[in-house]
């Protein structure tokens, strides 16, 4: 299979085990039998990956451990 690079300021491509392992979590999420995109909100499972997501974009951005990260 041949693959288009990206260079641009935009998305930029993927490797192919980052798209394979997005794939296998779109089926069937940490082993729990259903895909994390008809998770309910509510769930631990879904809560724990919103939480992770959290803090990983306020150590990206260095978000003052003082300060808390609003999504909307």
């Amino acid at each position: 299979m041949s693959r288009i690079s990206n260079f641009k300021a935009a998305p930029c491509t993927l490797p192919l085990s980052a798209l394979e392992d997005a794939s296998a979590e779109i089926v069937e999420f940490g082993g729990n039998g259903t895909s994390i995109i008809k998770m309910s909100h509510s769930l631990a499972g879904y809560q724990a990956v919103h939480a992770r997501c959290l803090q990983l974009a306020a150590e990206l951005f260095g978000v003052p451990s003082d300060c808390e990260t609003l999504v909307t």
